[in-house]
């Protein structure tokens, strides 16, 4: 009982804060978000060539092509494609995310909002993509199948396991580290 109520809270843990960091993205705008940037003709807004990491790390950074390159690199399996690029948690790692060592597990309380061109938003937990908690897979993606992506700007947030492909960030233009309301 004692081992189920433990899951339980490890849960809550990770999905309280995915919650509520989708709260505070929709209560930034205060026009409905438009639908996922993966959608059909949603690559409506510019050609994203850079991107910016920004908010709580001590290393915010602007990112290019070239720039994404000249790091670690890493290739995911979805479907039938095979997509290449950066982990979100190596970038975020780099830029050495801020934390407070005197809180608990305090990772789990800070959000990542990724923005694309359009004005598409994602927010998910660090807790989610970080190794030792969720350790879910989550890629900055600039190449399919071996070939730059042609459209949707340069660079795009794969989750692989990802049913719908909803937190796909396409023609990403920010990502932005920050605590939990």
């Amino acid at each position: 009982m004692a081992a189920k109520r433990l899951n339980i809270f490890r849960l809550l843990a990770v999905l309280m804060p995915i919650a509520l960091a989708a709260g505070m993205a929709a209560a930034e705008s205060p026009l409905p978000q438009p639908g996922p940037s993966m959608a059909k003709g949603a690559d409506k807004g510019p050609e994203a060539t850079q991107f910016k990491l920004e908010g709580l790390v001590m290393t915010p950074a602007t990112y290019d092509r070239v720039a994404l390159a000249a790091l670690p690199q890493s290739s995911l399996k979805v479907g039938d494609n095979t997509y290449t690029g950066v982990s979100l948690w190596t970038l975020l790692s780099k830029a050495d995310i801020v934390t407070h060592p005197e809180i608990k597990n305090d990772v789990l309380r800070e959000i990542v909002v990724a923005t694309a061109s359009d004005g598409y938003k994602l927010a998910i937990s660090l807790g989610e993509i970080n190794p030792e908690f969720g350790n879910q897979p989550c890629l900055i993606a600039t190449q399919r199948d071996g070939a730059d992506f042609t459209s949707g700007g340069f660079a795009r947030l794969v989750f692989p396991n990802d049913v719908k492909k909803g937190r796909w960030v396409v023609n990403l233009t920010s990502i932005k580290v920050s605590e939990s309301p």
